[in-house]
């Protein structure tokens, strides 16, 4: 069952389920830090904005770039 018991939805992907090359399994170490300074400089918002603030933000973006 894909979405029943309330577990991982993409379980599927970790620790090489589903086979073959890309994404899940072969962890090497642990996640690096992101930068996402140049994400808050696009939507042109501070890196302080709140949850609505950004999605107003990428709504703005998106629209101009329809």
């Amino acid at each position: 069952m894909f979405f029943g018991g309330g577990g991982d939805p993409f379980e599927h992907f970790h620790n090489g389920g589903m086979g073959g090359g890309g994404g899940g399994g072969g962890r090497r170490g642990p996640a690096k830090d992101v930068d996402t300074t140049k994400l808050y400089e696009t939507l042109k918002i501070e890196k302080s904005a709140n949850e609505k603030e950004i999605k107003k933000a990428y709504r703005k973006l998106a629209v101009r770039h329809q």
